[in-house]
């Protein structure tokens, strides 16, 4: 079958991140990748089984169903599960043989009942999301002893402002996560595995590392913002198309949706296979956390009204072209102008990993995916 668009995934790139991740924290601290969302975009399936063949420890999803596919796909290392578990999920825990995270008395009972046995207990350290608070995550921890059939295999937190160039809060959550472990060594209660670093903490903070760090974004080769850029990381990702139509319009002639541009002259358009659908284009909106960003945000909108912001380009035989007209669903025009090309030619599109549409084909490349077989079409659905 010959695509119209693809996302190539280099799994060696991934696994040279591993290496790196591995080398900073040393053989002592073991390494949990997280995988959840289709593994940043990159296809979960792939990289799991990269990620296994280059020595990580274990993986990390958020959904019994993330857990699932990686168990019908054949992988076989302990996944924990970031959501607390339900009481009623108890039986899809034990059946695909995953590790929930538990922060309740209610959830720790329904998975005791079901003799589930090794669990992570989630804690709140200030994040304010999920988990139990530590004076309630000590009590469970404690009452978790006293039950048959469980036993806590690991207890973690999740550090809320790791990335941010002000570590106080980090700090202060590094500082109640040590105590919450003084605190259960000294009721001589064995927690397993301490985890609480994610991607920048691992980086920035190195007595947060504990027993295993949990690396994600830096994986797929992306510095969380404002951490220092210490490891020789590689991107692996490229998403790609091919020009489905190439036409000449004349001077006058609006293209797409509103006909909000217009051709000052005869202008050669080629058509991708890609829109807003895929997550071409397809930016976070959030509320501006300072004063200082709200201002940049308005700055933005200025100068993307006065046309001098927020045009968004591919790249087509080696060349940046930009879009012109709406951006669609899933059909996108491109001026072609000083590019010499035909329909069918390769385009390079910058797609946001973590949006990209799961049903886009992702093509694993290098050494490695040849010797694990990864581009079988079972995995290229999966992923």
């Amino acid at each position: 079958m010959g695509y119209s668009r693809w996302i190539e995934v280099n799994v060696d790139c991934i696994c040279h991140n591993l290496q790196e991740i591995k080398q900073l924290v040393g053989t002592e601290t073991k390494v949990l990748a997280v995988v959840k969302a289709n593994a940043y975009g990159h296809g979960s399936v792939g990289v799991a089984k990269a990620l296994a063949y280059g020595g990580v420890d274990a993986f990390a999803v958020t959904t019994i169903e993330e857990g699932r596919e990686l168990r019908e796909a054949g992988v076989a290392l302990p996944i924990l599960v970031f959501a607390p578990m339900l009481p009623d999920q108890c039986d899809d825990m034990k059946r695909w043989q995953l590790t929930p995270s538990i922060d309740c008395e209610e959830a720790l009972l329904a998975w005791q009942a079901a003799a589930g046995g090794g669990f992570h207990l989630k804690i709140d350290t200030g994040m304010h999301r999920v988990g139990a608070f530590p004076e309630e995550g000590l009590a469970l921890a404690k009452q978790s002893k006293e039950l048959p059939d469980v036993q806590m295999t690991g207890v973690y937190s999740h550090l809320a402002t790791a990335q941010q160039s002000d570590v106080t809060a980090a700090k202060k959550q590094i500082a109640i996560f040590q105590k919450l472990l003084a605190d259960m060594k000294a009721e001589g209660i064995d927690y397993g595995l301490a985890h609480l670093a994610n991607s920048a903490g691992l980086i920035k903070f190195p007595e947060a590392r504990f027993d295993m760090v949990r690396a994600g974004t830096i994986l797929y080769g992306q510095y969380p913002a404002e951490t220092p850029h210490v490891l020789d990381l590689q991107d692996p990702w490229q998403a790609k198309g091919r020009l489905v139509e190439v036409k000449t319009v004349p001077a006058g002639g609006a293209i797409g949706y509103g006909g909000d541009y217009r051709c000052k002259k005869e202008e050669l358009v080629g058509v991708i296979p890609y829109g807003y659908a895929d997550g071409f284009n397809v930016l976070a909106s959030t509320r501006p956390a300072t004063i200082q960003s709200t201002f940049r945000d308005i700055l933005k909108a200025l100068a993307k009204a006065a046309g001098k912001y927020g045009t968004v380009y591919v790249r087509v035989n080696g060349k940046s072209v930009p879009v012109v007209g709406r951006i669609g669903m899933q059909l996108t025009s491109v001026s072609l102008t000083g590019v010499v090309a035909k329909a069918g030619d390769e385009v390079a599109v910058p797609l946001r990993r973590t949006t990209a549409n799961v049903a886009i084909p992702r093509v694993f490349t290098g050494a490695l995916a040849e010797q694990l077989h990864l581009n079988t079409v079972e995995e290229r659905e999966l992923g």
